[in-house]
């Protein structure tokens, strides 16, 4: 709980933090060549990007992030700013809650409503 509680702290800091080159998931292919959809876009940097390649079987779309130990609050700068880049939106520092950031069916929900009919810069 004390980490979700650090996230409006970092939150602060996320935009001085040092930008790594990574795998640009969002036009990774599944086994058929198709573009992979955002979830599996999002599962993909998560697993690849905290879990050290395990098998997408070792969390639920529904599962906390910060509770199962998959993600902490440092690797919450990473995962926003990978969304932010990958899909075109702003996150304000009000928008860095768990409601919107801890599972992969909150973080699909957040990205959905903020890029349904709105302006990429939003």
């Amino acid at each position: 709980m004390e980490a979700l509680e650090n996230l409006s702290i970092l939150s602060e800091n996320r935009y001085n933090t040092h930008k790594s080159p990574r795998k640009d998931l969002s036009m990774e292919t599944d086994s058929k060549s198709k573009p992979l959809d955002m979830k599996s876009t999002l599962k993909a940097f998560i697993i690849e990007s905290f879990m050290l390649g395990a098998e997408s079987t070792d969390f639920l779309d529904e599962d906390s992030f910060m509770e199962k130990g998959i993600i902490d609050s440092t690797g919450v700068l990473e995962l926003l700013q990978y969304i932010e880049e990958t899909f075109e939106i702003k996150v304000e520092d009000d928008e860095v809650l768990p409601e919107n950031l801890d599972s992969l069916v909150n973080l699909e929900c957040f990205i959905k409503r903020k890029t349904a009919g709105s302006d990429p810069a939003q």
